[in-house]
């Protein structure tokens, strides 16, 4: 309920979102030295009627991104354009997560891991792939699956075991379904308030009180 971008199918329309974060990133920053700011969080704090949002970038699969090795231009194109992001979206309120299931060093790359402080690493194949993802640090390998997980934070050094509980996918949809009502139930106040103000303005020039309410009571504003 709170996409701002469609969800990208392949790669063509993944690289076309993180154009578009690109963008958005450059955007904000130039609002933020106009404004005397250095991030999202002195800017609001000093705009309290023009928050800016937090977005959120979620790639399901690194490994498509990046691109496979046999086209190594393209590859290191793609690595570059989601370095520059992820080294300067964190100030302009714009947050990147990825995942892979393939954790090589050919996807996860120095440029990429230098840039992504906070890490999750669920039960790896091989203590090489536990060592890419965790900085050298060897385990993940003998993690006991089902959400069992090492975490990394930017914050602490300190290495986290962690378990992730299980979410069926029904819980999933029920959870959307009362973000969206919520979100219905807000636009529907919305809507009356506004039919109040347009009865109360009529009332104030000496016109027959017209009430407006549901979706047109917003057009009728405007």
């Amino acid at each position: 309920p709170h996409l701002c971008r469609p969800i990208a199918k392949d790669v063509y329309e993944t690289m076309q979102v993180l154009e578009y974060v690109r963008r958005e990133t450059q955007r904000r920053l130039d609002i933020f030295g106009a404004a005397a700011t250095r991030n999202i969080h002195e800017y609001n704090v000093t705009n309290e009627g023009n928050k800016m949002p937090y977005l959120v970038v979620y790639i399901d699969e690194l490994a498509d991104v990046i691109g496979d090795q046999i086209n190594k231009e393209e590859s290191k194109a793609n690595t570059q354009k989601l370095g520059a992001i992820v080294g300067r979206s964190r100030a302009a309120g714009i947050y990147v997560i990825a995942s892979t299931q393939r954790p090589s060093v050919n996807v996860v790359k120095g440029s990429i891991k230098a840039n992504f402080p906070s890490r999750v690493a669920f039960r790896l194949p091989s203590q090489a792939d536990s060592r890419t993802v965790l900085n050298g640090t060897k385990g993940a390998e003998c993690l006991m699956s089902r959400g069992d997980m090492f975490y990394s934070s930017s914050t602490s050094s300190e290495l986290r075991r962690l378990h992730s509980p299980f979410t069926e996918l029904s819980v999933v949809k029920q959870l959307i379904n009362q973000i969206i009502t919520k979100e219905e139930l807000e636009k529907q106040k919305l809507s009356e308030e506004a039919s109040e103000r347009i009865a109360l303005q009529q009332e104030g020039n000496g016109q027959p009180i017209e009430r407006v309410s549901g979706p047109d009571a917003g057009k009728r504003v405007m």
